[in-house]
């Protein structure tokens, strides 16, 4: 969910994600919009329901916001429940002050929305083109599941283990044994899988390398 409101001067974003791992967030911008500094903003940001009834107020001052620079609000409650099922929002600005003007009683109304609550309900995620911060072309979902769940096996299998039997030294060298195994098994497992795809790479480069002999005896 993406709504945003603004005039010549001064926006306002509320933008609502959802990620599979962290679950749902929430970001609420107010955007420079003008083509030089505002000294100050002074509002109150509303929120609605269907029947106009308002539920919930957050406070917003600001001083001093630059030139195409925005100001994140962080002081409202992501879990209060306006948050998740309002209608609209408002902007009310009491009072904005630019480098050479000032205006009072600014309202800016968002479009009224539709919460479907699909992620709340299927919180699968099908996209995601992030390493980190930085953005890459291909979807890494299927990916980064697959190396999760490597993960979570890899943990479990080297993972310590209780038995119990009437003595106990023959419990821990018995226990120490199993772990030693597991370990072995892994170290062999990746070394096949290190030496298969070595094996790959030089069959795929004798290949171009003949290919490349071909084109240039043509």
């Amino acid at each position: 969910m993406d709504i945003a409101v603004g005039n010549d001067i001064v926006g306002l974003e509320i933008k609502k994600y959802y990620t599979r791992y962290t679950g749902k967030h929430f970001n609420i911008r107010v955007k420079n919009l003008y083509h030089g500094s505002i000294v100050s903003i002074k509002g109150t940001l509303n929120f609605y329901t269907y029947e106009n009834d308002r539920i919930y107020s957050v406070p917003i001052e600001i001083d001093h916001l630059f030139i195409k620079q925005n100001y994140t609000v962080s002081n409202f409650d992501p879990k209060h429940r306006a948050i998740n099922s309002f209608a609209y929002y408002e902007f009310y600005i009491e009072k904005l002050k630019t480098d050479v003007s000032s205006f009072e009683d600014i309202r800016l109304i968002s479009r009224r929305i539709v919460h479907t609550f699909f992620y709340e309900l299927n919180m699968k995620q099908f996209s995601d083109h992030f390493i980190g911060k930085f953005r890459v072309r291909y979807n890494l979902v299927w990916l980064k599941e697959r190396g999760i769940r490597i993960r979570s096996w890899v943990r479990f299998f080297c993972s310590k283990k209780i038995y119990r039997v009437e003595h106990k030294p023959v419990v821990e060298f018995f226990e120490l044994m199993v772990r030693v195994t597991k370990i072995l098994m892994l170290i062999v497992f990746l070394v096949i899988v290190l030496l298969g795809l070595m094996y790959v790479i030089y069959d795929l480069s004798k290949m171009i390398i003949a290919i490349a002999k071909l084109l240039i005896s043509k």
